[in-house]
């Protein structure tokens, strides 16, 4: 089955060559910085990275915080990897994330 992809400013649908129009993901571990709370640290982000369509376009979800310094105090920090940029809290020994940004 060849599937359709809607792309360009005229609106008009390109022939995809894939059977299967279901976006690709892999779990990616990727190097990050930490600032916040009057803090610097780095890390290592292990998150899932879903590829779109149109090709070379990637989004992030899930991103878990692993690696950072266990002396960070409780609180919100912003999270860089890969150009990306997040909200995260540390609280009590363990990250909750929040939006991701291109």
């Amino acid at each position: 089955m060849m599937g359709f992809s809607f792309a360009g400013k005229s609106g008009y649908a390109t022939r995809v060559g894939r059977r299967d129009m279901t976006p690709h993901q892999q779990t990616v571990m990727v190097p990050g910085q930490l600032r916040g709370m009057g803090r610097s640290a780095n890390c290592t982000v292990c998150a899932v990275r879903i590829a779109l369509q149109g090709g070379g376009a990637y989004q992030y979800v899930r991103p878990i915080v692993t690696g950072a310094p266990g002396d960070l105090p409780n609180g919100t920090y912003v999270l860089t990897f890969d150009g990306r940029v997040a909200s995260v809290q540390f609280h009590n020994g363990a990250w909750m994330a929040g939006i991701c940004a291109a």
